[in-house]
């Protein structure tokens, strides 16, 4: 569970420095904000199995 959850984690952080750079640059950064909500239900998915599953 701990590296899918730091897997997901890196994905987020990937996503959010690159909606960053967008914002910086004047872009829209929708898919960057598409791939923040997909990291953060990969990570709520995570989260809510129970430990037994992994």
């Amino acid at each position: 569970m701990h590296a899918a959850r730091m897997a997901a984690k890196a994905d987020l952080d990937k996503a959010l420095f690159d909606m960053t750079n967008a914002a910086i640059d004047g872009r829209d950064g929708a898919e960057f904000r598409a791939a923040v909500d997909a990291a953060l239900d990969r990570i709520d998915q995570i989260d809510a199995r129970p430990l037994a599953a992994w």
